[in-house]
């Protein structure tokens, strides 16, 4: 399931919200694929992993990866700034 691991289906209206979950999937889908498209690495960050650790984990696991570094689209921002 490409949903965040705390999402739960709600009680009502059930086929609304699926056919809408699956519209949302697609998108998201269209969407990363274009941007990977144009040269850009797509990390996809869930709230619940933001509300669980923080957003230090994740900045620091986007600024390790390789295509962090390099092409200038990604810098490291210093808080002694």
């Amino acid at each position: 399931d490409p949903r965040c691991p705390l999402a739960r289906d709600p009680k009502m209206r059930g086929a609304f919200w699926q056919a809408k979950f699956a519209r949302n999937e697609a998108r998201d889908a269209r969407n990363e694929a274009a941007l990977r498209g144009l040269g850009w690495e797509v990390v996809v960050v869930w709230e619940c992993e933001l509300r669980r650790d923080g957003p230090g984990p994740v900045v620091e696991a986007v600024l390790a990866r390789p295509a962090a570094h390099g092409r200038g689209r990604l810098k490291r921002l210093s808080s002694a700034g």
